[in-house]
């Protein structure tokens, strides 16, 4: 059997089943929407280096879990951090925060400055202003450097284990921020969250929030295409909603074949919306060209899917062998790139050739029962 048959067959298929395609297509769309609730979004070093390798090994299980720990750094800022009023203050962030089970150890100033003055009185406490210089003085200067740069900034660094997951990291992160919001700076003081966990969760909640601002543009750039270059089709947006379908379709596949969300996959979601429209406008084109000879609206869609359908086809073989190119990158995340933008071409393929075929279909159907029943009427009149 020829590849013109087996389409020419599919054509068949579509021509004769359009209901049960378009109701297949929306359980597969609810389908997805489970699968999309699956996704997981990744920033770390596993995005950058494969977990079985060498180097990883390295780091995770020598380095990070044996001698490094994750740091949530707080920065102070006020007039002159070294007043008793905003030690205080920091003072009480310190024994807050420490009190969560998955904060090891919280240092500050605030703590340095006690642990001299116990060393100094036998009391673990903030002293007066006069004191607290004399206190600093007598710290080692790498600390003092470390923890205050200089007189209007200083550093709480709140350390967690190397071994913490990410949902507690996120967990402790915004325990932090809680913390921070509680505790009574004084007036003109300011205190904020930074540090790697903060800047990676802030990362992850910036790549949501851009992808939707993101797509939401993609699509209001492609109707402005639509109808400047497609106004001469009928039902010229109707590759947007199509497009949408093979989106939706994406994102339930990235979920339940565990392919994350990275810096570098959401770029794939504009090319599949460019390169899914170029495959859902050359179908409908087709249609059009083959009711524009005389054709039947069942011929059209069976000479469509004949003729369209290989030559498309054809492309979509190409541009996935470019993105199968990507998986023999060493870098996850754009393996991962690669194989989210094969899914979605391929997806967006079929949902053009199945879904908006027979879509076009029943609406031309349609067209065709409102006219006979409107000459039906006006020969009964």
């Amino acid at each position: 059997m020829s590849v013109k048959q087996i389409f020419e067959n599919i054509g068949a298929f579509v021509e004769k089943s359009p209901k049960t395609i378009l109701a297949t297509a929306i359980i597969l769309m609810l389908l997805s929407f489970i699968g999309a609730g699956l996704i997981e979004q990744k920033s770390g070093t596993d995005t950058f280096v494969k977990k079985n390798s060498e180097i990883y090994q390295n780091y995770d299980h020598l380095y990070k879990q044996n001698f490094g720990s994750e740091v949530i750094v707080v920065l102070v800022e006020s007039d002159d951090v070294r007043e008793s009023e905003i030690l205080e203050a920091i003072n009480n962030f310190d024994m807050i925060i420490e009190q969560d089970k998955d904060v090891e150890n919280v240092v500050s100033m605030a703590s340095l400055i006690k642990s001299a003055s116990y060393s100094a009185t036998g009391r673990s406490e903030i002293p007066e202003d006069n004191t607290i210089l004399t206190l600093i003085d007598q710290l080692p200067s790498a600390y003092v450097e470390q923890f205050m740069p200089e007189t209007t900034h200083t550093l709480i660094m709140v350390q967690m284990p190397g071994s913490i997951n990410e949902d507690n990291k996120k967990r402790v992160l915004a325990q932090v921020e809680r913390t921070i919001e509680i505790v009574d700076f004084p007036a003109g003081t300011t205190a904020v969250a930074t540090g790697e966990p903060a800047y990676i969760i802030a990362m992850s909640e910036e790549m949501t929030s851009s992808l939707g601002n993101m797509l939401v543009l993609a699509f209001i750039l492609m109707i402005i295409g639509l109808k400047i270059v497609f106004r001469h089709v009928r039902w010229s947006l109707l590759p947007i909603p199509v497009i949408l379908v093979g989106l939706i379709y994406t994102f339930g596949a990235m979920g339940l074949l565990s392919i994350p969300m990275t810096m570098a996959s959401m770029a794939v979601f504009p090319i599949l919306i460019g390169l899914g429209a170029d495959y859902a406008i050359q179908f409908q084109n087709r249609i059009e060209e083959e009711l524009a000879k005389g054709e039947s609206a069942e011929e059209a869609v069976i000479d469509t899917i004949k003729h369209t359908g290989p030559a498309v086809a054809t492309a979509v073989v190409a541009t996935s062998l470019g993105f199968i190119a990507l998986f023999i990158s060493p870098v996850p995340m754009i393996q991962d790139f690669g194989k989210m933008s094969l899914v979605g071409v391929i997806l967006c393929y079929l949902v053009s050739m199945f879904v908006l075929v027979a879509l076009l279909y029943r609406l031309d159907r349609r067209s065709l029962e409102k006219e006979a029943e409107k000459n039906f009427k006006k020969e009964l009149n």
